[in-house]
């Protein structure tokens, strides 16, 4: 399924094109931001924080054969070129080993043959933008944004009301005791990303709400305005993923 959210989704953290249009943007601050760290393809392009057009699949990992469709809609819905975009954010991971690697070497691609700046932002910090963006901070709350990382297993991290991570990644086996401490005190935790679900299926408190909201390259855009203006920018040519945890990879039952 293909969504174009300039059409079908309404925020305050986006604007239509003719917004575009009669405030006069200067395309020297538009930032194209690729997030393909899970099972959606996601590609935004906006300014000052605001996403002005995005484009996502959310049907499977397509990231190889659709990443590149998804810009040239963005780039058509503003009718630019890609010469006018003025830096490239991607989500680094943790996440899908393959999708990763699609997202990470085509931005590194677009930085290196523009001569832009490339951001790079962790995928958990994007998840608990966007659990943020729904769900308000207050000085009790927990964002605990969960990647799917195989059978009980999630890449997690714990940020506060602002979004400061005060718990670093890590690769952690679910139960039903996880996060009692942060509960025992007073902590009212919100979990999302696509690993949030397991959690939910073992664990039930009301201290604890869970949001299903997928990574998406419109929270990408709001952390990525940040690093642009303070030009905390990454270098393209040894930019890597974030992985935590080795690819997991099969032997063939048979030699050929």
């Amino acid at each position: 399924m293909i969504r174009n959210d300039t059409k079908t989704i309404s925020s305050d953290n986006r604007l239509t094109l003719a917004d575009l249009s009669s405030e006069g943007t200067d395309t020297h601050d538009l930032i194209l931001c690729l997030e393909t760290a899970t099972e959606v393809c996601s590609v935004a392009i906006g300014r000052a924080g605001r996403t002005l057009t995005i484009h996502e699949i959310d049907s499977g990992y397509v990231h190889a054969s659709q990443l590149s469709v998804l810009v040239e809609r963005c780039l058509a819905d503003l009718r630019i070129a890609l010469t006018e975009v003025a830096a490239v954010a991607v989500s680094s991971g943790p996440g899908s080993y393959t999708g990763l690697r699609v997202g990470i070497s085509a931005a590194k691609g677009y930085c290196m043959a523009l001569s832009i700046p490339l951001i790079g932002i962790d995928t958990l910090t994007c998840l608990a933008q966007g659990a943020r963006a729904t769900v308000p901070g207050v000085s009790s709350i927990r964002y605990i944004p969960m990647i799917d990382a195989r059978r009980m297993e999630v890449y997690t991290a714990q940020y506060d009301e602002n979004l400061s991570q005060i718990r670093a990644a890590e690769a952690l086996i679910l139960d039903e005791n996880s996060f009692q401490d942060e509960i025992n005190t007073g902590k009212q935790l919100v979990c999302t990303g696509n690993g949030a679900h397991k959690f939910a299926g073992i664990f039930h408190h009301s201290a604890v709400k869970f949001i299903n909201k997928p990574c998406s390259a419109s929270d990408l855009m709001v952390l990525a305005e940040e690093r642009f203006r303070e030009k905390n920018y990454s270098t393209a040519r040894f930019f890597t993923p974030i992985y935590l945890k080795s690819p997991h990879i099969t032997q063939p039952n048979k030699v050929l």
